[in-house]
C-alpha cells in the first residue's frame, strides 16, 4: 500500500471523526479507509486509534503522529500550489472591449485552452 496514501486517510478519518465521512471525503469505500488505517497502524507498530462501535478516539501516540502528517500534507499541498503558480497558464474570462473598426474575428482571438475570449 502506498504510504502516502495511508497517511492522507488516517488524516481524513481524523479530521471528520468517522471513517464514513473519511470515505466521502476521498472519493472512497468505507472499507478501504479502515484498510488503510490498520495497514499504517501495522507498519508503525502502534495503535493510532481507539475503535469502538460508537466512538473513534485517538491515542496519544495518534495525535503526535496526526501532527506531524498534518503539516507533511500541508507542506505537500502548499508546494504544489508554488509550483503550479509559477508555471501555471492563465485560465478565467477575459473581456476585451474593442471599437468596432477594431473588432478582430472570433477564429484569430488567441487564447489558451483553459480561457475563453469574448469580444465585444
Amino acid at each position: 500500500m502506498n504510504r502516502f496514501e495511508d497517511m492522507q486517510a488516517f488524516n481524513a478519518v481524523v479530521e471528520t471523526g468517522s471513517f464514513t465521512a473519511a470515505a466521502d471525503r476521498l472519493d472512497a469505500n468505507k472499507s478501504a479507509m479502515s484498510r488503510r488505517v490498520s495497514a499504517l497502524e501495522e507498519r508503525l507498530g502502534v495503535q493510532l486509534l481507539r475503535r469502538t462501535t460508537r466512538t473513534l478516539n485517538l491515542t496519544e501516540t495518534g495525535r503526535s503522529f496526526y501532527d506531524h502528517s498534518a503539516r507533511l500534507l500541508a507542506d505537500l499541498d502548499e508546494a504544489e500550489s508554488a509550483v503550479a503558480q509559477e508555471h501555471g497558464e492563465l485560465q478565467g474570462r477575459l473581456r476585451v472591449a474593442l471599437p468596432l473598426s477594431l473588432r478582430l474575428s472570433r477564429n484569430s482571438a488567441r487564447c489558451t485552452p483553459k480561457c475563453n475570449s469574448i469580444l465585444t
